[in-house]
């Protein structure tokens, strides 16, 4: 179920955000999925002032991880689920009011202007609009699907025990709050900066950049256990900094390489590696960390992204004048 809300709300919105500006869709991409990365920066802080306001400490260590055992915070939980439940319909419902297609003559104003840009002859007929059928007998489509089934690992992990890790080594729940809404921060805006940078570069370029750091920052993430709280906040703000582009970088790819018209039903299709992605995770954060510990599933996260990498630099689709998409 959340997938599936996930891979709604992402779809839609970016594929209306396209046809208003097509000329600008990595921008468009990140602008769109940075409200979705920065709402943390807000319901950190509302989860925390609701279901902790006197900082109590988790006191029950299972596995290396610690939970709460006050009944002053698990209370809470049932009623915090309806509070957050209740915000979030508001702001889907002024959203989709919200949304419209962009009039037929502003579309045709757009193309001109993308045709003086790059300084070549572009029409509308020529541009790429596959169907989904079409769209999977494509290499490039298999190589977005694994970036982000790769990707999605060393995310999951990261997003999902940041703060698990925090804990083993910082006894302060207000303090983790804190680093977990500015790491939100940094995930939505760095998705506007990864989307600007695959418009002004290329796609390839971009996620090579941000899989690159990626595994560099989670490699070393354990020295942060040495050091207290300081590197530890910069580390963890980096490391969303870092995987955020993938948030904005995907959907810019799947649009320009298989075009508008069927664009949320094909990247809804190379959504579907989260349905790899999300057990695979949860088996290993559950399972495989108690063995090998937080370090050797940093190095394994981070030999995920370098993979991506790799798949990222064969990534070989371009424009009609030659450039990397």
């Amino acid at each position: 179920m959340f997938g599936l809300g996930v891979g709604i709300a992402y779809a839609v919105p970016i594929n209306c955000g396209h046809r208003w500006f097509p000329t600008h869709k990595g921008l468009v991409s990140g602008l769109v999925v940075a409200g979705f990365g920065s709402g943390a920066f807000v319901f950190d802080q509302i989860q925390t002032v609701f279901l902790n306001p006197e900082n109590k400490e988790a006191d029950l260590k299972v596995g290396g991880d610690k939970y709460f055992t006050e009944n002053a915070v698990l209370k809470k939980v049932p009623s915090c689920f309806l509070l957050l439940g209740g915000c979030y319909a508001a702001l889907q419902l002024i959203g989709c009011l919200m949304l419209a297609d962009p009039p037929h003559q502003y579309q045709q104003l757009q193309n001109m202007d993308a045709e003086e840009d790059e300084g070549v002859v572009q029409n509308t007929e020529s541009e790429p609009n596959f169907t989904w059928r079409e769209a999977i007998t494509k290499t490039a489509f298999y190589q977005l699907w694994f970036i982000y089934l790769f990707n999605g690992q060393g995310i999951q992990f990261v997003s999902g025990l940041y703060k698990a890790y925090g804990q083993s080594f910082i006894k302060d729940d207000h303090f983790l709050a804190i680093v977990g809404s500015l790491a939100a921060v940094c995930n939505g805006s760095g998705r506007i900066m990864w989307g600007h940078l695959a418009d002004k570069y290329s796609f390839r370029l971009a996620m090579m950049l941000s899989c690159g750091s990626f595994a560099a920052l989670t490699l070393s993430f354990g020295l942060t256990s040495l050091s207290g709280k300081g590197l530890y906040l910069i580390y963890v703000c980096l490391l969303f900094l870092c995987f955020s582009g993938n948030f904005s970088l995907l959907p810019t790819a799947t649009s320009k390489a298989f075009g508008l018209r069927n664009y949320s039903i094909i990247y809804g299709l190379v959504f579907t590696a989260s349905v790899i992605t999300s057990p695979i995770g949860a088996i290993l954060s559950d399972n495989l960390k108690s063995v090998i510990g937080w370090y050797w599933m940093f190095i394994m996260c981070a030999a995920f992204s370098l993979i991506s990498v790799i798949i990222s630099f064969k990534f070989n689709v371009r424009k009609s004048n030659g450039q990397h998409i």
